[in-house]
């Protein structure tokens, strides 16, 4: 883990010390047929890039994809580590016919 230093309001002898979230990580994915996708990524890594993963490995596109963590949908735009997704995580992945 990375560790990088930021001064904070006028005292320069307050530091504090901020980790970067870019831990590798493994997660497994189960899709709508209950086959487990492993990817090996970062907690940095975007919902839309896992989404790219999963349509090159099942050919849905991201636009018929829901991916669920827990109780929540994971959106577009967000990380991995957003939503507290952490190695060995399992989230679930449904098509979503529109």
């Amino acid at each position: 883990m990375c560790y990088g230093a930021s001064l904070r309001g006028d005292s320069p002898s307050l530091v504090e010390l901020k980790a970067t979230t870019e831990s590798p990580i493994t997660i497994i994915v189960i899709t709508p047929t209950s086959k487990s996708l492993s990817y090996n990524l970062d907690t940095n890594t975007s919902v839309d890039t896992l989404k790219e993963k999963l349509q090159t490995d099942t050919g849905t596109p991201p636009d018929q994809q829901r991916i669920l963590f827990g109780s929540k949908a994971l959106q577009s735009g967000e990380t991995l580590g957003f939503y507290g997704i952490r190695s060995g995580s399992r989230l679930t992945f449904v098509i979503s016919l529109r």
